[in-house]
């Protein structure tokens, strides 16, 4: 079920007690009362619940890092909180790897932050592509499949050419050295524009792990979703990207998105990318 994806904050109430919020119709409400929302990064919210009421908790769902609003990161020990509070009380960690997975870790986030969830849910990288998506876990969890007690079925359930996809992929992504390259890349892209908006006076962030980031236009830390709604510069961002689309570079439009540097990209792009924002960025530092 879809709740409390960029919400008004507002319907969602206090930060540190949020209220559920259906993301779209036909999502029973009745349903609320069985899920807890809480704040991205919110170490003593988190605690207190699962003080208060772990026993009843299923389990904990979240991404290792928050990809689906641009990029934030983990504050160090908050993953690790989950993992030990969920191991604690009897819960299971749930790592949504969608978007983390495979992008600059062939093991994904939870190899990069080195915290390993019971279950994790995988797609986009998976398949370098296909149409391709899957679920793994500890060996304690799987072999409820495995042994047959809960039926996970499918019509592409193990789909020959989805499952050509992904071992050709895994195949490409063993390759030694390869995420390394690649990280460095984005690290020195998301370095240079940083560079570039200092140099032009207007404040940034830029937040994220090597291939994977966004630029935040704000003077403040983004630590939560909130954080992003209230000062992430959506005007200055949208500013920003007319400005690149102009010069040739294309990324998504939404300061809720991210910026992905591939494995296609190559040293000369990064060079046209910050030259392209170098002209960019001093255009808006005229107009603000």
């Amino acid at each position: 079920m879809y709740w409390s994806n960029h919400v008004d904050p507002a319907k969602a109430g206090d930060w540190r007690h949020p209220r559920p919020v259906p993301s779209g119709p036909g999502v029973p409400i009745e349903l609320e009362d069985t899920l807890i929302v809480l704040t991205w990064n919110d170490f003593e919210s988190f605690s207190a619940v699962m003080a208060e009421r772990g026993e009843q908790v299923a389990a904990v769902i979240t991404e290792p890092a928050v990809f689906n609003t641009g990029c934030i990161m983990p504050e160090p020990g908050y993953l690790e909180l989950l993992r030990s509070e969920t191991q604690k009380h009897g819960a299971l960690l749930i790592f949504d790897e969608v978007i983390t997975g495979f992008r600059f870790a062939r093991g994904g986030a939870q190899e990069w932050f080195n915290v390993m969830p019971d279950i994790t849910t995988m797609a986009k990288g998976l398949g370098g592509g296909f149409p391709v998506a899957a679920i793994g876990g500890t060996r304690e969890v799987m072999s409820i499949i495995a042994e047959g007690r809960y039926s996970h079925s499918g019509t592409y359930n193990a789909n020959v050419v989805a499952c050509a996809a992904v071992s050709a992929t895994m195949d490409l992504l063993a390759e030694p050295g390869l995420y390394e390259r690649q990280r460095n890349k984005g690290y020195r892209l998301a370095s240079g524009l940083t560079s570039l908006a200092e140099a032009a006076g207007i404040p940034v962030r830029v937040e994220g792990v090597g291939t994977v980031f966004q630029v935040w236009f704000s003077d403040v830390p983004i630590r939560n979703w909130r954080d992003a709604e209230a000062n992430a510069g959506e005007a200055i961002f949208t500013q920003w990207y007319r400005e690149m689309l102009t010069r040739g570079v294309l990324f998504h439009p939404s300061h809720l998105e991210n910026l992905f540097v591939s494995l296609v990209h190559t040293d000369e792009d990064i060079d046209q990318t910050l030259e392209a924002a170098a002209d960019a960025l001093a255009v808006i530092a005229r107009t603000r």
